[in-house]
């Protein structure tokens, strides 16, 4: 049996450097599950972006596997491939399965979604602050949400039905991902934790830490207003660090009216993308962390800091709460006045105490549930 799986879709090279998403770290995941079964008995051909180089970080992951390196994933040959897996799928991979089937009709074709946010996100004016030019209009803004609304749900149903078995992370995003072209779908709880091969204590510092801050769906912006309300009310030293914010996002952020300057450059500091270890590092030290997320398929960082027994405040939607149960400090994340009371409730120690010794035992729960579903992905990815 011939598999080829998708790594070409899951990370972008910027500057000779592979960045990777949430999806392109599950896909690695499944790769280093791949190698605890017998995969002497089948042939596994990793397609990855052109001038990709494997990081040393990642070596031990990819060793074992044939890379194919890749332009186009429309334009390989599968005449010799038996099963096509995609670990993530966007709109435009989703319009390249159906291409791809037409080519290969027997072709088995499994494929992780993460979420389906164009259809269950409501409008929300804040996202027009994560744009230039005229998207930062209100009016436009408006239009550009509901276009793209509409045509990823015609997308969706027309396209799924090409694939023979669509896998996800949380039962959040099974139900959100069901249609009545799906054939067959399943979840399995994300054991996506990627962020250190080893989990360090270290002390805490003075910081709350939100992860991934650059697209709009992570709400980065009401959550740094709450912050400068947060910071203006009450006389306390503690920071925030900001992962994947880019130079140019930065400058951007510092010159939205509806944030404080001096507290933004006083109290917040940017970090652009972080390696494994440094990513560790901040979650080690952190004194807790922030996901403000309005929408997700799972929350990686909400397990991540599971991992590392830090307190959280989150969101209170969609499968956050799935993730986290009761071991998160759960604000609206669309009032800002909701956000600013979280900050002021993890000012207290015996809360941030609390919301630790909880995380380790959520963490605990997780990793069961994992053991006893990873057989059965690789039944379902088989058979």
């Amino acid at each position: 049996m011939k598999i080829a799986i998708d790594f070409f879709s899951t990370c972008k090279i910027v500057d000779g450097i592979a960045k990777y998403t949430g999806g392109g770290n599950y896909a690695k995941q499944r790769l280093l599950e791949l190698k605890k079964i017998d995969i002497k008995l089948h042939e596994i051909t990793l397609l990855v972006p052109c001038n990709y180089v494997v990081p040393e970080e990642d070596y031990y992951i990819f060793e074992g596997f044939d890379l194919l390196y890749i332009n186009d994933l429309k334009k390989i040959d599968y005449s010799d491939i038996d099963i096509l897996y995609l670990p993530q799928v966007n709109g435009s991979v989703l319009l390249e399965i159906v291409a791809i089937k037409k080519k290969k009709s027997s072709l088995k074709i499994i494929a992780t979604l993460h979420d389906r946010q164009h259809n269950i996100l409501k409008y929300d004016k804040y996202d027009r602050y994560y744009a230039s030019g005229i998207r930062k209009l209100l009016p436009v803004s408006f239009l550009l949400y509901f276009g793209k609304k509409i045509a990823f749900n015609l997308l969706y149903s027309k396209c799924i039905k090409f694939v023979d078995k669509v896998i996800t992370v949380s039962n959040y995003s099974m139900q959100q991902l069901n249609d009545p072209n799906v054939s067959f779908i399943k979840y399995y709880l994300n054991n996506n934790v990627f962020v250190s091969p080893r989990k360090e204590i270290l002390p805490n510092k003075n910081y709350c830490l939100f992860v991934g801050g650059d697209r709009p769906d992570k709400n980065l912006i009401r959550t740094l207003e709450a912050f400068c309300l947060f910071k203006r009310k009450h006389n306390t030293d503690i920071k925030m660090i900001v992962t994947g914010i880019s130079k140019h996002f930065k400058q951007h952020i510092l010159k939205l009216d509806i944030l404080d300057d001096n507290i933004i450059n006083m109290y917040v500091q940017f970090y652009d993308y972080v390696s494994y270890s440094e990513l560790a590092r901040l979650y080690a030290e952190s004194k807790y962390v922030v996901f403000m997320s309005k929408c997700e398929g799972f929350g990686l960082p909400v397990k991540e800091a599971l991992y590392y027994g830090k307190a959280i405040l989150a969101s209170n939607t969609t499968s956050i709460p799935e993730v986290a149960g009761s071991s998160a400090y759960y604000v609206n994340p669309f009032n800002v006045q909701s956000i600013v009371e979280g900050f002021k409730a993890f000012e207290s120690d015996c809360i941030i105490k609390h919301y630790e010794n909880s995380a380790h035992r959520r963490y605990e729960i997780l990793e069961q549930i994992h053991q006893l579903d990873k057989d059965d992905f690789f039944f379902d990815f088989f058979y």
